[in-house]
């Protein structure tokens, strides 16, 4: 009798240690989608959750627009040259390089051929207006507070880059 009240004991333990390391399986496949960088926001700034979804529209809205840029980007490239370009995006940030500063060091570590800058160049330029509308969309949903926050940092950020 007692061999089976902790025969039982024991599989009532590990039922309820089981259960909950089962659950959590499923939630650890769904990985959030990255959020595009044109979308990203300082970790200073704090969304409401009404902006929250406001983002999250727009992000649905223009998120595939800038999807077909990307892809567009992507058939120019070699997997080699946007790796480097990737080492090349993250060594010159944390430089303190920024704009055109930033883009040609880009481009001098991907050793684009001269068809491959041009095409980029019309893709960059394609998609420039698209980029300045999200930013303007983003612009609008913010609060005053938040908008010069935002400003500050990006006067932070520039006077860096200079020194």
């Amino acid at each position: 009798m007692r061999c089976l009240a902790k025969v039982v004991v024991v599989l009532t333990v590990m039922v309820f240690v089981a259960v909950p390391a089962l659950a959590g399986e499923g939630k650890k496949a769904e990985k959030k989608k990255p959020i595009p960088q044109q979308f990203q926001l300082p970790k200073e700034i704090t969304l409401t959750a009404e902006q929250q979804k406001q983002l999250d529209d727009l992000i649905a809205t223009y998120g595939p627009k800038l999807a077909a840029f990307q892809k567009q980007r992507d058939e120019v490239l070699s997997e080699e040259q946007r790796k480097a370009g990737a080492e090349a995006r993250k060594a010159g940030l944390a430089a303190g390089k920024t704009g055109k500063e930033l883009q040609q060091a880009v481009d001098e570590a991907m050793k684009l051929t001269p068809e491959q800058t041009a095409k980029l160049d019309t893709i960059r330029k394609e998609s420039a207006p698209l980029s300045k509308e999200i930013r303007s969309k983003i612009q609008e949903m913010l609060t005053p507070e938040q908008k010069a926050t935002l400003k500050a940092l990006e006067q932070k950020k520039k006077e860096a880059a200079k020194k």
